[in-house]
């Protein structure tokens, strides 16, 4: 059967639209999904109904705390090189090096 503690969807979906009908939940509806922000007064409403303190916070709304620096890459060697469309060595230039090719082609002179 299924784990403990376990919801259908069809049970989910029916809570969701019971809170959305109040104003305690936003809901979006896209590309065959539905997607169920909570609002502010959702977040009051479900502290009450699951006795919560009220420093609990949903995990989405705290602050997280990044795992490495955020310029973690920038001092690395490379500098960046080969990322993007930037400068390309070498490429689309003639025999000058200036971008200007001398094709060997039928034309009028």
């Amino acid at each position: 059967g299924p784990p403990r503690g376990a919801s259908p969807n069809l049970h989910v979906m029916m809570v969701l639209r019971s809170l959305c009908s109040r104003a305690f939940v936003t809901e979006k509806f896209n590309w065959q999904w539905y997607y169920y922000m909570l609002t502010n007064e959702g977040i009051d409403y479900l502290r009450g109904v699951l006795n919560l303190p009220p420093q609990v916070m949903p995990s989405t709304l705290t602050k997280q705390r990044p795992t490495r620096p955020a310029l973690a890459g920038a001092d690395q060697a490379g500098g960046g090189e080969g990322k993007g469309w930037g400068k390309r060595k070498g490429k689309g230039k003639g025999k000058d090096g200036e971008g200007k090719s001398e094709g060997k082609g039928k034309g009028k002179d």
